[in-house]
């Protein structure tokens, strides 16, 4: 006893760090309103996480696809306050991937940007949040 198997490694958790290098767009509006807004947008298709009004920082719940090869997105945007009427938002699409097999699931791998969703993302984002409110 004593000398089983070696602990499993734990999940790693969505590395937002990765979120700096994601998509950026500028839009003419207030920190608040722009802020409100892209909270909204995300609303409408995810589950959000986390949200910061303070610190900028939103962060949805990761979706997980696939059956044996599981691909895990979750997409954080981070705001910045340029002037009164001037913000930026940065778009990010984080991916975990894992594996699993009959009678285990392998731990969630290492989280990567996914550039081409991210931009993706960033295009749908400011299409919506430039139209005027009707």
């Amino acid at each position: 006893y004593g000398q089983g198997r070696p602990p499993t490694p734990t999940d790693q958790p969505v590395d937002l760090s990765k979120a700096v290098e994601g998509s950026q767009l500028t839009i003419s509006k207030s920190y608040e309103e722009a802020y409100q807004a892209v909270l909204d947008y995300l609303k409408k298709d995810r589950v959000i996480a986390s949200s910061d009004r303070e610190t900028g920082k939103i962060v949805t719940e990761g979706v997980i696809e696939g059956d044996y090869r599981q691909t895990k997105r979750t997409v954080c945007v981070l705001l910045n306050r340029c002037d009164a009427n001037t913000t930026t938002v940065r778009v990010a699409v984080l991916k975990q991937f894992r594996r699993k097999a009959a009678l285990q699931t392998r731990p969630w791998g290492e989280t990567k940007l996914d550039k081409k969703e991210s931009e993706e993302l960033r295009k749908n984002m400011k299409a919506a949040l430039e139209i005027p409110p009707t």
